[in-house]
């Protein structure tokens, strides 16, 4: 069984090596016949490089364009042709306009164009300078409209001056100045501080207050008396000498006390009434001096100048002063 199996393999064996061998012939064949082909399209391609300027497949080789590069200069001779076409035919058409013109003064155009040329430069010229002076004058406007700007502003700024300048000038529809405003602000302050006083000295019946005249504006720094027992309004002037005094004192002790309240809050340790005592009744002048008393509280010093000599024994300590042929001599007494 085994050498039947052998020899089947070698009978096939032998039939695959025939067919083998005829396909090598077969093969061997055609690629003579190949050869023979080749080297007859090489010695036709030879021929036609040589016809067409080459001296060999070589040189041919060596000229060949890229792929696409042939297309787009074959692209761009059609081009040319068809541009060179087009030229041509207008060429014929100028000439046939051109038959029977006559030829241009070639002398006299290059002395016009010169001419031209010429104006050209001084239209050049005049425009820049016209560019100047537009620039110089939108320059100019620029100026003017800040100018015109500050302008404003500086009117503003001079209303509102002149609106404060009138204000402090009393140019108003009260008639009233800034000085007059202070001055009434101040007075009124001095007028309560000298009420506090006076209710104290004449038992709470008068009341010192400032005019309000509606008809009569301005300043208004003149001074009524308000009777508080029966309503009345009257001129400081009308007082009785007591009052007056009283009236007066409370005045100056407001005054005092205003100034005193707007310099920084400074005490005011000494202060001197000159006469007036010899005006008072013994109840005004007992109320005087409970007020003038009562200043002296802590270290201040309440001085009183006065010939009344009720008041010698009023007072303490005096500094009295006795006239002479020689001279005045002065003596301090206590008690």
């Amino acid at each position: 069984e085994a050498l039947r199996r052998d020899r089947e393999a070698r009978t096939a064996a032998a039939a695959a090596a025939e067919a083998a061998a005829r396909a090598a012939a077969e093969a061997a064949a055609r690629a003579a016949t190949e050869t023979d082909r080749r080297a007859a399209q090489e010695a036709a391609f030879a021929r036609l490089c040589a016809e067409a300027g080459f001296a060999g497949i070589a040189a041919f080789e060596a000229a060949r364009l890229p792929p696409g590069e042939a297309d787009a200069l074959e692209e761009r001779i059609a081009g040319f042709d068809q541009a060179l076409a087009t030229a041509r035919a207008a060429e014929a058409e100028a000439r046939r306009a051109a038959e029977g013109v006559a030829p241009p003064d070639l002398a006299a155009l290059e002395r016009a164009a010169e001419e031209a040329a010429a104006e050209q430069r001084a239209a050049t010229a005049a425009a820049a300078a016209l560019r100047q002076r537009l620039s110089d004058a939108d320059r100019l406007l620029a100026a003017i409209a800040e100018a015109g700007r500050d302008l404003a502003a500086a009117r503003e700024a001079l209303e509102l001056r002149q609106e404060l300048a009138a204000l402090v000038a009393g140019r108003n529809p009260q008639n009233l100045s800034l000085e007059g405003f202070v001055l009434r602000s101040l007075l009124d302050e001095a007028l309560s501080a000298a009420n506090r006083r006076l209710r104290a000295m004449l038992r709470g019946r008068y009341q010192l207050r400032r005019v309000e005249d509606p008809v009569r504006r301005g300043v208004g720094l003149d001074i009524e008396v308000l009777d508080e027992w029966n309503g009345g309004v009257r001129p400081p002037g009308t007082l009785s000498g007591g009052e007056g005094f009283c009236a007066a004192l409370a005045m100056a002790l407001g005054l005092a006390d205003t100034v005193q309240a707007h310099a920084g809050a400074r005490r005011i340790d000494a202060l001197f009434v000159d006469e007036g005592f010899g005006t008072l009744d013994e109840e005004a002048l007992d109320t005087a001096m409970e007020v003038l008393a009562g200043l002296g509280g802590g270290d201040r010093l309440v001085g009183v100048i006065s010939h009344v000599a009720e008041l010698r024994a009023r007072i303490p300590a005096r500094l009295e002063v006795t006239p002479g042929r020689r001279g005045s001599t002065a003596t301090f007494r206590i008690g």
